[in-house]
């Protein structure tokens, strides 16, 4: 069965019923990354960055250490993701979503998608 990620700036939003049954009703592994530009969540609201103050201090320490910044090290998690479930096409809705993902799907030949309804 295929794996792909579904990327939406937001999460259920009244009006986007399209990406809600995208999600329910693609026949494949699909896998739901939402929650801004560059996906905040996955899952069942499972964090990409956590919030709490040891975390922020753990990515203070590696900026300072690396001279990657938090949206750097954002990013590297979501490639993480995606390479760790072996997914092999991104869809993303709206260009706002499709814009971060376009170095990492091209240097891992992930197809990339971009959906834009209305």
């Amino acid at each position: 069965m295929k794996r792909i990620a579904i990327l939406s700036y937001n999460h259920n939003k009244y009006s986007e019923t399209f990406i809600a049954n995208m999600v329910k009703r693609l026949p494949c592994d699909t896998h739901y990354l939402y929650g801004g530009d560059l996906p905040m969540f996955y899952g069942n609201d499972e964090p990409f960055l956590k919030e709490d103050a040891k975390s922020k201090l753990g990515y203070a320490f590696k900026e300072w250490l690396s001279g990657k910044d938090r949206r750097t090290q954002h990013l590297e998690k979501v490639e993480r993701y995606l390479l760790d479930n072996r997914i092999e096409a991104v869809i993303a809705n709206y260009a706002i979503t499709a814009f971060p993902m376009m170095e990492i799907c091209s240097k891992h030949k992930i197809p990339l998608i971009v959906h834009f309804h209305g």
